[in-house]
């Protein structure tokens, strides 16, 4: 999905994603968002990363938030590896 955004607008700058996940701890999150947000950067998108502590009430209000920013794609973690 990223990938398919920075191409569709490459030529009009930075793209802005949300990623929003339910874990935000762990060797495993700290490996999956720092890759997230090295491709990110290789790619030019402006990533914002929600942490979600796996409270499922909070991703709700992060997806909304995300919205709110005018993300142009929304990237949903839904939990255990």
């Amino acid at each position: 999905m990223a990938l398919l955004a920075h191409r569709r607008h490459s030529d009009k700058g930075g793209v802005k994603l949300a990623l929003i996940s339910y874990i935000s701890a762990g060797d495993f999150f700290q490996a999956y968002q720092a890759g997230a947000e090295a491709q990110a950067k290789a790619l030019g998108i402006d990533l914002r990363v929600f942490p979600g502590r796996q409270n499922a009430a909070e991703q709700r209000e992060q997806i909304l938030q995300a919205i709110n920013l005018g993300v142009e794609g929304i990237v949903v973690d839904h939990g255990v590896p």
